[in-house]
């Protein structure tokens, strides 16, 4: 029980984790970055949950890029009142190329969504996960942020050098 806020819901590892969290019963609070994406989330958390499941479900604007967009989505999930025991983070994008000729522009992109949106997202909700356990009889909030199975325990495959600098950053954060 209780509220969970996701990032990167539009598809991916986030969309399908909204969609099981609402199915079993936790209000889902699913960061979406473009709100097409709404109608399709929607449709799955129906047909895997029904509708109670739907009603459990709250679509966000989310752009994890932007502190004022993470602000804004850790405002309304306060002003919902809902009690948030999670966090995860799915938001994140790769580039594929090779290093000695890949763009700057895209490892600061792969940068900012992969790793400091991550960051961003935790600084905002931390407050909220506190605030929940706080309760009496509460349980403790939980952070989860999506890496890759990629990291230092493994190669890294050629090309994807600016996924994976990102994502072993999280390895680090957390």
């Amino acid at each position: 029980s209780g509220a969970v806020f996701i990032t990167g819901a539009d598809s991916g590892m986030g969309h399908w984790t909204s969609s099981k969290l609402a199915a079993a019963g936790f209000d889902v609070f699913a960061g979406l970055f473009n709100p097409a994406s709404q109608a399709a989330l929607e449709a799955k958390v129906k047909a895997e949950g029904g509708a109670a499941a739907l009603a459990r479900l709250t679509c966000v604007p989310l752009d994890v890029t932007k502190d004022a967009s993470v602000e804004a989505a850790a405002a309304a999930v306060r002003a919902s009142g809902k009690p948030v025991v999670g966090v995860i983070c799915c938001a994140g994008l790769g580039y594929t190329g090779p290093a000695e000729y890949f763009p700057i522009d895209l490892y600061k992109a792969c940068w900012d969504i992969n790793f400091l949106g991550y960051v961003r997202v935790v600084q905002a909700f931390l407050p909220l996960l506190r605030e929940a356990a706080s309760k009496p009889g509460a349980r403790r909030g939980r952070v989860v942020c999506i890496g890759t199975g990629g990291g230092r325990y493994s190669p890294s495959p050629p090309m994807i050098s600016a996924y994976m600098a990102s994502k072993w950053s999280v390895e680090a954060f957390v």
